[in-house]
């Protein structure tokens, strides 16, 4: 009896493999609604011997359920899968094609194995694009950059072999990152020239700052909002100024008397090792009111709250300080004023979310919501640490003022959520959850790659610990770890993204003005789009706030101005009508050996095929064996 159905088996697999392959391909191509192919450049080799690689990367659209798949061939060390998550969210945006009805394919094949991190990013994202637009794409054109979720071309390694990769096709012009014309050859190890080595090899080199500045050389042109002129509602500012004000008299009250404390008692605080420390802290919080008073008077509301904020940081540190030496207030009487205020903030967070409900949620109210979680989960893992502290630093007194100030912000942006209201766009609780995995995917991706290529001259280790703590809120369920773990999700992917850019940047202003831009044409496309963008606005202030003081954290606030506005977007499935324009160019052919991409998933498909067949046949046969039939 085994042989019978094992000859049926074996029967109905030599049937299926003998069906003519212009059946299946005939069959198969009709499901194609459309495909696009260019070429993808990468490095090959190893070290010491690394060569410039240009393989073809073939995209396809046929009917399906909204998935993205990817085939390599060969295998290789190219992280390419969430770089293509993020390709083809972005790609879908930008585009406003709605592929949830269709499946996308794509294929990355080279003769020779292939190496690197996520530089296939941009040119995934192109290829996506002019599959969901139905344009045509200009293939004398390559690109190499990362794809950040900020839609900014990210940096890469390796330029000057992929150069001569890109001659070696008959490419005419080759995009790079901007800010990377000078990169260094993994060959040699020296600085290159790559807009002058192109001119040797007949290539054009430019660098281009986001995704929309690269398509304009493969002959697709987005128009952006032009009106950049967005700000605040009025009952938002008007929110903020109050906060701000509540702050300075605060503050102004605080300083006064700390620093009459200071005065009276310098000799006990001396005599305790504290006085230069109290010094300290009265000092950098002048310096930081002094800041705030500025922006208060520009009408700069939310910078200039975060600047009294950081006043009252301070200010507070120096008072615990006096407090304990001279007044002999304890460490625990510390940690219960901080605990207190701790759970006051997690109550009130918990009864938002609550209010909230768990189906679709606003985006402008859900922004506000995510910043409320991300103040919440700082202050509670600060407070967990200063449990563990028996006899205190003048340190961890300056964090146990923190820690108290963060939580009590969470009332303030609270008060901006009781005013804002949350028109037009919504999420739901699985896109939510979905998109935020994607962002951490990313993320992650990105610090493989910087530790590849820079290995510990370069700190991730705070991006990590977001990262691990992200997913570790995101597996719990709940929409309260949800919103915490996409708040630690945007924080990992603007300081993955800020990292690699100033790692490979010489020129920090330049990063910073493009950011700028970029920032302010995101904020307007979210107005547009119907979103209130309070975070992406503050944010947007409080980075250019910075610019001539602290660029790295200008350029993280800016970051995080672009995401706060276009991943909420991207959430909501927003279908932003952009005037989306094709340049007529002439293209370059890619060499016919590539052959029909679908005559690749046939191949595809026919191993699958039999390596399902003969798995079962095998099963099969074990488990015949184990039980004795036969």
């Amino acid at each position: 009896m085994v042989e019978v159905r094992l000859f049926s088996l074996i029967l109905t697999f030599l049937i299926f493999t003998a069906l003519p392959s212009s059946f299946l391909l005939q069959s198969l191509s009709e499901c194609v609604v459309r495909e696009v192919s260019m070429y993808l450049l990468a490095v090959g080799g190893s070290e010491g011997s690394y060569h410039g690689v240009a393989t073809q990367l073939k995209a396809s659209l046929i009917p399906g359920d909204g998935s993205v798949y990817l085939s390599i061939d060969p295998l290789s060390e190219l992280d390419t899968q969430s770089s293509l998550k993020i390709a083809s969210l972005i790609a879908g945006f930008i585009s406003g094609f709605d592929f949830t009805n269709y499946s996308v394919l794509v294929r990355i094949h080279s003769g020779t194995p292939i190496v690197g991190g996520p530089s296939a990013g941009a040119a995934l994202t192109t290829a996506l694009l002019a599959l969901f637009s139905n344009a045509t794409i200009n293939e004398s054109v390559v690109i190499t950059g990362m794809i950040m979720p900020d839609t900014l071309v990210g940096p890469v390694g390796g330029i000057p072999e992929k150069l001569e990769a890109a001659a070696s096709v008959g490419a005419k012009l080759m995009i790079i990152p901007a800010g990377q014309r000078f990169s260094v050859s993994l060959k040699t190890g020296s600085l290159v020239d790559v807009v002058e080595a192109g001119r040797g090899l007949g290539v054009t080199v430019v660098e281009a700052s986001t995704i929309y500045d690269a398509l304009k050389y493969f002959g697709i042109s987005i128009s952006l909002p032009e009106d950049l002129n967005v700000s605040l509602s009025e009952n938002i500012m008007g929110a903020f100024k109050s906060i701000a004000n509540d702050y300075r008299l605060e503050y102004a009250e605080l300083y006064s008397n700390v620093s009459r404390d200071y005065s009276n008692y310098r000799g006990s605080l001396r005599r305790a090792g504290v006085d230069n420390d109290v010094a300290r802290f009265l000092e950098y919080s002048r310096e930081s009111a002094l800041r705030g008073e500025e922006s208060y008077n520009s009408m700069n509301y939310y910078a200039a709250s975060s600047d009294y904020f950081g006043a009252l940081i301070y200010v507070w540190a120096a008072k615990l300080v006096v407090d304990m030496v001279v007044r002999g207030r304890s460490w625990s009487d510390v940690l219960g004023l901080v605990n207190r205020e701790v759970s006051n903030a997690s109550e009130y967070f918990n009864s938002l979310v609550s209010r909230a409900g768990s189906a679709n949620l606003g985006v402008s109210s859900l922004s506000v919501l995510v910043e409320l979680a991300g103040r919440v989960y700082e202050s509670q893992a600060y407070l967990r640490g200063l449990s563990s502290v028996n006899v205190p630093t003048v340190n961890d007194i300056y964090k146990a003022a923190y820690t108290y100030m963060r939580a009590r912000s969470v009332r303030g942006w609270g008060t901006i959520y009781e005013v804002l209201e949350s028109p037009g766009l919504s999420v739901d609780v699985n896109s939510l959850k979905s998109g935020t995995q994607v962002l951490l995917s990313f993320s992650q991706a990105s610090v493989a790659y910087l530790q590849s290529l820079l290995g510990s001259s370069v700190d991730v280790s705070e991006l990590i610990n977001y990262l691990s703590v992200a997913e570790s809120y995101l597996s719990r369920g709940g929409l309260n770890n949800t919103l915490v773990s996409l708040n630690l999700a945007l924080r990992a992917s603007s300081l993955a993204s800020i990292e690699t850019h100033l790692s490979f940047e010489s020129n920090t202003s330049l990063l910073v003005n493009r950011l700028v831009d970029a920032a302010r044409r995101y904020v307007s496309l979210a107005k547009n789009s119907g979103i209130e963008p309070v975070v992406s606005l503050v944010y947007l202030e409080r980075g250019i706030s910075l610019v001539n003081a602290d660029v790295k954290n200008a350029a993280y606030f800016l970051d995080q101005a672009i995401l706060n506005s276009l991943w909420y977007l991207i959430l909501s499935k927003s279908r932003v009508p952009l005037n989306l324009t094709e340049v007529p160019t002439g293209t370059t052919t890619p060499p016919g050996n590539v052959g029909s991409s679908w005559t690749t998933w046939y191949y595809v498909l026919a191993v699958v095929a039999v390596s399902a067949v003969s798995g079962a046949l095998i099963g099969y046969l074990s488990s015949s064996r184990r039980s004795g039939k036969g």
